[in-house]
């Protein structure tokens, strides 16, 4: 309950600011206003890459491959025979 009066206060004294908004709501969930410049650091086939479009690519596989992994869990014969016996 303290935590919906909180953002109603925020919302209400922002007047429509979204700035000012995500400022409350950062130094609500403790994140500061410094922001760490450093490049990103991922280890891939055992190598630590810091490009950034390495890294990118890194997690686009990563997260492709995820979704293709779920959804051969969902395109297995069990699951299609039992779509089909179910009339989905």
């Amino acid at each position: 309950m303290a935590k919906a009066m909180f953002f109603m206060n925020v919302t209400e004294n922002a007047k429509g600011k979204s700035k000012l908004i995500w400022q409350n709501i950062n130094k609500l969930v403790g994140f500061s206003q410094k922001q760490d410049n450093k490049i990103p650091e991922l280890r891939l086939d055992s190598k630590l890459v810091s490009d950034l479009v390495i890294v990118a690519t890194g997690f686009n596989k990563y997260f492709l491959n995820s979704a293709q992994e779920i959804y051969q869990l969902f395109t297995r014969p069990i699951c299609t025979e039992l779509c089909t016996i179910r009339g989905i």
